[in-house]
């Protein structure tokens, strides 16, 4: 690998990372847990795509269907390709 390539792979990992962590700070900013939510004892999850899966109403009903079954109800869709879910810690398998 050349220079100008490794140093263009650096540059485009270091992106990436920085992506990843304002995402995970938009994250933490945007899911505050009420009283009422701790109190319920509800478990919260986020699902993430690498494409922006959830765009579609089709695949995001297909994606709810599926994880509905296992108990787990949207709470908010942060974008289209992040959405949190909460469950009933009584509802879960195992």
């Amino acid at each position: 690998m050349s220079a100008g390539a490794a140093a263009g792979a650096a540059a485009a990992a270091a992106a990436a990372a920085e992506a990843k962590r304002i995402r995970d700070e938009e994250e933490e900013e945007l899911t505050s847990y009420g009283h009422d939510d701790l109190a319920n004892e509800w478990e919260f999850k986020i699902l993430r795509s690498t494409r922006p899966a959830f765009r579609d109403p089709d695949s995001l009903q297909k994606v709810l269907g599926e994880e509905s079954r296992a108990g787990w109800v949207l709470v908010e869709k942060f974008d289209n390709s992040r959405i949190r879910l909460k469950l009933r810690q009584s509802r879960r398998f195992g």
